[in-house]
């Protein structure tokens, strides 16, 4: 049988990051919710200091996508508890498992047909934003503005 190893963090703090090892290609998978802005925030700063990021780095076409308005419904739903909230980092984590869980989310392979994304992507904050005017009264999620951001 095999061995496994698994090394977490290019850094201390909360974040799971993982250690660059030159020779080492590292995979994004399914199982992980996937912020683009952030992802591309981060390999920017990674080619910036000269590591082939996009030579090492296998995304899951099946990576579920974290979204401006996941990032919406989790402020708002955190405000909303009060003195009850529970401290999410506001990231959008949480509702982004949620739409992965009732198979409604966005995912990496989506983005590969701009037009179907795009349709799928309107009907998905169409749902989000009917929550997020109706029950938390707070602003919808531009569409525009959002596939826009995506694409870009």
């Amino acid at each position: 049988m095999g061995k496994n190893v698994v090394v977490l963090g290019t850094q201390w703090g909360d974040e799971g990051k993982g250690i660059l090892r030159e020779n080492v290609t590292s995979i994004i998978g399914n199982g992980v919710v996937l912020a683009p802005d952030a992802l591309m925030k981060e390999m920017g700063e990674l080619e910036a200091r000269g590591i082939p990021v996009r030579e090492r780095l296998l995304l899951s076409e099946a990576c579920p996508l974290i979204l401006p308005y996941h990032v919406a419904l989790d402020n708002a739903r955190e405000k909303a508890r009060g003195a009850k909230a529970i401290g999410t980092t506001g990231r959008g984590i949480g509702p982004a498992y949620e739409d992965k869980v009732a198979r409604r989310g966005l995912r990496v392979g989506d983005l590969f047909d701009k037009d179907t994304f795009a349709v799928k992507l309107k009907d998905i904050i169409d749902y989000h934003n009917f929550q997020l005017v109706n029950y938390y009264k707070v602003d919808a999620v531009d569409y525009q503005k959002t596939l826009d951001d995506v694409l870009a």
